[in-house]
Order: structure tokens, then sequence, then C-alpha cells
């Protein structure tokens, strides 16, 4: 068995990941990443193993399973919202399919935005050449 290093703050252990202190905690935050806390306390000092943090890297999950588990996330914040009571009578996967249509319509609604601007730039552009010439003519 490797020897297990022990990192003992966040800087040690964000420099042994390659990242920065701030990502390393969000990654504990919403990932699981490995730390250990010896007081227990959610602000206390904290501590890693290196072997864990291998195997964390080793099993962490792609990409797109981290963008649904964030969409997923932030459904669960509105579900609980008291607020928002459509969000309470869908089930969570009926909620992710929601957002990405949701986010698809402003997508399409931004491009359609981008067109009227550019047709109202057009219009005026226009507008501006029939002044001027009807107004050098009289």
């Amino acid at each position: 068995m490797a020897a297990t290093n022990v990192l003992q703050s966040w800087k040690q252990i964000a420099k042994y990941v390659g990242r920065t202190e701030r990502t390393v905690q969000r990654w504990e935050q919403g990932f699981g990443f490995p730390v250990h806390r010896p007081s227990g306390k959610s602000r206390s000092s904290v501590m890693a193993l290196t072997q864990e943090i291998e195997e964390w890297t080793r099993a962490k999950p792609s990409l797109p399973q981290l963008q649904e588990m964030a969409t997923v996330n932030r459904l669960e914040l509105v579900s609980t919202s008291d607020d928002n009571p459509c969000f309470h009578r869908n089930s969570l996967s009926e909620q992710v399919r929601v957002h990405r249509l949701l986010t698809e319509e402003q997508k399409t609604l931004r491009k359609d935005i981008r067109n009227l601007v550019q047709e109202h730039r057009t219009l005026r552009q226009t507008l501006t050449q029939n002044l001027v010439k009807t107004l050098n003519c009289r």
C-alpha cells in the first residue's frame, strides 16, 4: 500500500490538485471532495488524505454529469421555495426537462431579439437615406 500524505490546509490541498482554494471548497460543497475537519465543525480547519483525493479524482463525474447535477441543485432550490407552487407538483426529472426547454426557448428569443435589432437598424438607415434624398430634392 502506498504511503498516504496528509494535506493540512486549503492552500496545500489546492496546490496538490492544481486549482484555487475557492475551487476546491466549491468541490467539497457541491461534489463531495474528500476533506476532513478534525473538530467536526463546518468552518473549522481542514485536512485531506492524498490517497482519498486520488480515488475521488478517478471516480469524479464527467462534465455533462456535473452540469446535470448543477441543474438539479438549482431546481431543488427553486422547488423548495414556497412562492413557486408549480414545481411542487412535478417530479425532479420533469423539472429538469422543463428547465432545458426554457433554456432553449431563451436562446431562441435572444436570437429573435438580435434579428429585430438588426432589422430596426436597417429600417432606420433606409428612412434616414430617404429623408436626406427628399430634403436634397427640394
